[in-house]
């Protein structure tokens, strides 16, 4: 996990929030770093599309997936009442300071709910100021909150988009590793000066003087075959390898490494896409694959369960009961094996 710190000794932690998660590959490997993980009610589903075990599922559980919940019998719970006064992700980062968390790595919080991303943000921030070294991670996009005279690098490849956005009255910052630099700068709420710069050199590297800030990564490269596959992805290499080595080559150079990763859609709109044209050609076969990939992309079980029923009015009832059967059987099974689980 990235950032400074205060951190010193402590544990290392992994929050899931409820929202949108794409398990690319490094942020599996980050999330396999953590010595606790905490499900913060819905968002157990990614702890099988992360590879992780959880030790604790904190919430309401108001969002919580059954299939989720049947996978993790004996998980540890410490429920609430919907109506309550804190997200569930405050909740969850409580208990992450209780059992001697210093340094949180929060996936899931930057969703589709703009409301949900903007109270994650400003929640990430206080426990980063009061508690934690934090850092709020979808796979896809990062956010980084900064406290008074504190320097985050963040190592990114040149070109890649950053914004610094001030949250408080009379910030001031200093930026090297962008293409403009800031050296003790005034930095305002409301104020674009810090939008969409762009990485150089070794990356950004951000220090707060005075007020506060937040750097944002809004558009993480996203590798779509090792997205997709998985940890699994060089048994799949070699499976197809094995089939028609240059046919391999031309299905992940040209549908991966080209098609997938144009950037007009994003993958888990191109795995969506996928799975309706595989249901209208009756491609029963290659649904399980994408139905995962589909997951790994960030697509949530409900999303998948409304393209069943919205593919049916298209593709006819009997293939979209043989794609339900398919989901149900992804949603039941370890969607990451692992061992002991």
């Amino acid at each position: 996990m990235r950032g400074p710190g205060r951190t010193g000794s402590g544990v290392s932690a992994l929050v899931l929030a409820a929202g949108r998660v794409v398990a690319t590959p490094r942020l599996r490997e980050e999330a396999s770093q953590a010595e606790l993980v905490i499900a913060a009610d819905g968002g157990l589903r990614h702890a099988r599309t992360l590879g992780v075990r959880p030790d604790l599922l904190v919430g309401d559980l108001d969002s919580l997936d059954p299939s989720s919940a049947e996978h993790w019998p004996e998980l540890e719970r410490v429920t609430y009442p919907v109506e309550k006064d804190e997200l569930d992700l405050e909740l969850a980062l409580d208990e992450a300071v209780a059992r001697g968390a210093a340094r949180v790595l929060v996936t899931g919080a930057l969703g589709d709910r703009l409301d949900q991303t903007l109270a994650a943000v400003a929640i990430a921030e206080r426990y980063h100021l009061e508690h934690l070294d934090v850092t709020l991670d979808s796979g896809d996009a990062r956010v980084l909150p900064l406290r008074r005279g504190e320097t985050r690098h963040e190592p990114l490849a040149p070109g890649t988009v950053l914004s610094l956005l001030a949250t408080r009255p009379a910030t001031r910052v200093s930026l090297e590793g962008a293409r403009w630099t800031l050296s003790d700068h005034p930095l305002e709420p409301g104020s674009g000066l810090g939008v969409s710069n762009l990485a150089d050199g070794d990356g950004p590297r951000l220090t707060l003087h005075e007020g506060g800030c937040v750097m944002v990564i809004p558009n993480l490269s996203v590798p779509a075959a090792d997205t997709v596959w998985g940890k699994h992805a060089d048994q799949v290499r070699a499976n197809l390898a094995r089939r028609h080595p240059d046919l391999a080559e031309l299905i992940e150079r040209v549908a991966y490494d080209e098609v997938f990763e144009r950037g007009a859609l994003d993958l888990r709109t191109r795995e969506l896409l996928a799975l309706a044209h595989l249901l209208d050609v009756g491609r029963q076969s290659d649904l399980r694959t994408h139905l995962i990939g589909a997951l790994r992309a960030g697509a949530t079980p409900d999303e998948l369960r409304e393209l069943v029923i919205h593919a049916a009015m298209f593709v006819g009832f009997p293939r979209a009961l043989a794609a339900a059967d398919a989901l149900r059987e992804v949603l039941g099974d370890a969607v990451e094996e692992q061992d002991g689980s």
